[in-house]
This record gives C-alpha cells, sequence and structure tokens, in this order.
C-alpha cells in the first residue's frame, strides 16, 4: 500500500452545505499523493449517504459521536499516514496549487515545521468578497503569536513530527485550541507563509 505524503483531515459537523465543494478543492489539487480523512463529528445531515457516492480511494470517512473540533481534529491525526499533515475546516475550500507550493516551501526549508498561507474571504455562494487575510507570521514567530494567532487553521500544513514534540490539540478548550497549538509548535520551530 503507498503511503500518501499528505494526510489531509477535514472536521465535519453538519457541514453538507460545504463540504461538498470543499472536497472538491481538494480533488482538485496539482499535488495529488494525499488522503483525505473526514471526521464526521457526530453529523445528523446525511453526510454518510453523501460519502457512499464518492469514489476516490483517497478519500476515508470516519465516524464517532459528537465531541467538538478538537477531538475531531485528534481523531484525524490519530489515524493519518502522512509526512505532513494538512487541516480544512468542512466550510473552506483551497486553490488547485496550495499543496504543491506548501510541500516545495517544506523541500527548501527543512527547518520549517508549519507551513501556512493567506486567505481569500468568500461569500455564501463561494464568490470571492475581495477581502484577503494577509499573515506575516513567518520565521522565529513565537514572541508575536503569544499576543495575537495569525494562522488560520484551513491555511496550514504541519510536520508529523511536531505532533509528536508538542502534542495535538488540547481537548479541553472550548476556543483558541489552535492558536495553543501554534504556540506549542512556534516555540520549537519556524514558520514560513505563502502568500
Amino acid at each position: 500500500m503507498n503511503i500518501p505524503k499528505v494526510s489531509i483531515i477535514i472536521p465535519a459537523y453538519n457541514s453538507m452545505a460545504y463540504l461538498p465543494t470543499t472536497l472538491e478543492s481538494v480533488l482538485s489539487q496539482t499535488f495529488t499523493n494525499f488522503e483525505v480523512l473526514i471526521i464526521d463529528d457526530g453529523s445528523s445531515d446525511n453526510i454518510q449517504e453523501w460519502f457512499l457516492r464518492i469514489v476516490d480511494p483517497r478519500v476515508k470517512l470516519i465516524s464517532q459521536e459528537n465531541q467538538g473540533v478538537s477531538v475531531a481534529r485528534n481523531t484525524g491525526i490519530a489515524h493519518a499516514r502522512g509526512e505532513y499533515l494538512a487541516f480544512l475546516d468542512g466550510d473552506d475550500s483551497w486553490q488547485p496549487t496550495k499543496l504543491e507550493k506548501q510541500i516545495d516551501c517544506f523541500e527548501a526549508n527543512p527547518k520549517v515545521g508549519v507551513v501556512h498561507t493567506w486567505m481569500a474571504v468568500v461569500d455564501l455562494e463561494n464568490r470571492p468578497t475581495g477581502r484577503i487575510i494577509a499573515s506575516t507570521g513567518e520565521g522565529d514567530i513565537w514572541e508575536r503569536i503569544i499576543q495575537g494567532n495569525m494562522v488560520a487553521c484551513s491555511s496550514v500544513m504541519v510536520r508529523r513530527y511536531c505532533f509528536e514534540e508538542v502534542g495535538v490539540f488540547d481537548e479541553t478548550l472550548l476556543v483558541a485550541e489552535d492558536w495553543d497549538l501554534w504556540i506549542r509548535i512556534a516555540a520549537r520551530y519556524p514558520f514560513a507563509v505563502l502568500a
């Protein structure tokens, strides 16, 4: 069995209004050596029936009782086989070259632990609003990130060994669980950002 280079973790809780578009953006990536782990966090919106129509063997559905986004992401981390882990919320989507650019960045910068990207805001119909969330979170960002989060979870790709060293998402936090993890990673590894 081929080991995927990237594991994409999509937590989903009643996300069917957006999830097909989210998954389409993943399956349209120019970099294709990945697995997709959709974590059904106790949804009641026919996600199981929808999943049965997906024919791409790279996509897997893992179902659990509703326990929140941190537990769902950690379930994905526990099942991930890739060297890199990427996170994507069930109501977000990616540009087609996102994974390719992040892999290139990691390979050019072997000390970097996290590569994240700028984000474009879209409306409810997935049309660009013209608003860009631009991050300057690059290099040794620990002193800056403890003051405010500049890293959007759906833009992030992380080296697997970062989780082995600093742990996973704190399941006791109801908010800012991603920010907490970025702080722990930033204490040990530089970050890179792509526009």
